[in-house]
């Protein structure tokens, strides 16, 4: 089965009805599976909660899927521009609505480590996979007023900081990166939020034991 007949069934499973999520208290999302241009990404999703606006984008790891591979072809370069284009798009729609409803905060979640400390630059193989998101992020970060959390995944190493910096090197103080636990700890984080006055309070992680 190729990549694309395994996301294809991924999307066929997940996002059957993309404007409904899974779980046992499903909630109402807008898919960007709604927009003519990016049609063909369900798993694109955005919705609000407490204040928050929230939004999946996306985006993986391997450097953003460019890693080389037997039987790569154009196709899968094509593939991960389009899909690229497609976040970014989403990301920026997202903030464009966080704006319009006074939204006290924003959550972005994505698979990949977009490697902000180096703004998107991979550079155990030189390439700039992430770049366009990091940018699109940097620059919405900058813009926005209240509290931006980016949750992903990726390198498996559990950590809450701030590494997002503009291009004189300036922390942006709104901005923190959650990475969650990754193989072989096993465990989710807890994140308490202030919906009154737009914050994110604690961070508190959960390791599970004896799943290895």
């Amino acid at each position: 089965m190729t990549r694309w007949k395994r996301l294809a069934s991924l999307r066929r499973v997940f996002f059957d009805d993309p404007h409904t999520s899974l779980g046992g208290r499903p909630m109402q999302l807008l898919s960007q599976a709604a927009t003519p241009d990016y049609a063909d990404f369900p798993e694109n999703a955005r919705w609000s909660r407490g204040g928050f606006v929230f939004a999946t984008t996306h985006i993986v790891g391997s450097a953003n899927g460019t890693l080389v591979f037997e039987g790569r072809t154009p196709a899968h370069d094509a593939e991960v521009l389009r899909r690229t284009e497609a976040a970014v798009a989403w990301l920026d729609g997202t903030f464009a609505a966080a704006r319009a409803d006074s939204a006290a905060g924003v959550v972005i979640i994505a698979h990949g480590n977009v490697a902000l400390e180096t703004g998107g630059t991979w550079g155990e193989w030189g390439s700039e996979p992430y770049e366009p998101f990091v940018t699109a992020l940097e620059k919405q970060v900058a813009g926005f007023p209240g509290p931006v959390l980016f949750v992903h995944g990726d390198s498996h190493e559990h950590r809450v900081d701030q590494p997002l910096r503009d291009s004189a090197g300036v922390v942006h103080a709104n901005f923190t990166r959650l990475e969650t636990f990754g193989s072989p700890d096993i465990g989710w984080v807890r994140v308490v939020v202030d919906t009154v006055g737009g914050r994110f309070l604690e961070f508190e992680p959960r390791l599970m034991r004896g799943w290895f």
